[in-house]
């Protein structure tokens, strides 16, 4: 069966035909109306003539899609929202490395786990039983409890900040019983 949207009948696979369907849906963000272009970039394809360059001057409009216009000057509204998309792009680069961190630390809780239970009948020996019990609790916790103290007392200050300590803490939370025992090694 056809889709009565199209012009002879046939549908290509690789075609770019339908895409300024109005019942397409682009994933629930709208593009700004004229976005634009920096300086020393050209607009090529369909649509390249609403694209504006950083100067304010709009790209000339030659072609059977002419609407006369010239240049016009680029409005508030549009840098506004290359601004706001630029900072929501930076905003997902830090979501996606607090992510990772995460991760890791995560990994360093798994590590001080194995390489204290691995050190269990060596510091028994150094130190007594009630002592090296919450020591090993306190190591296994120290990565969750960094993480955790890094976000939330960075929460107002700036993101770089939140990162420095989370770096900080991810070079000196390493578990070396872990490390240079592993979990077969004596």
């Amino acid at each position: 069966m056809t889709d009565p949207r199209d012009d002879d009948g046939s549908a290509d696979a690789f075609s770019w035909d339908g895409d300024d369907d109005p019942t397409l849906v682009h994933g629930g963000r709208s593009a700004p109306a004229s976005p634009d272009l920096p300086a020393g970039f050209t607009a090529v394809g369909k649509g390249s003539e609403r694209v504006r360059r950083s100067t304010g001057e709009r790209r000339s409009t030659e072609g059977p899609n002419s609407t006369g216009e010239g240049s016009a000057p680029v409005d508030a509204t549009s840098q506004v929202v290359s601004e706001s998309e630029g900072a929501r792009r930076g905003a997902d680069v830090a979501l996606v490395a607090l992510g990772v961190l995460a991760g890791v630390y995560a990994l360093y809780t798994v590590g001080w786990i194995v390489g204290g239970m691995r050190l269990q009948n060596v510091a028994v020996v150094l130190s007594p039983p009630l002592g090296a019990l919450p020591a090993l609790w306190l190591a296994v916790l120290a990565p969750t409890l960094w993480f955790a103290g890094s976000v939330w007392f960075t929460r107002g200050r700036s993101l770089w900040q939140r990162f420095v300590w989370l770096i900080a803490g991810a070079a000196v939370l390493i578990p070396w019983p872990f490390v240079l025992v592993g979990t077969v090694g004596t």
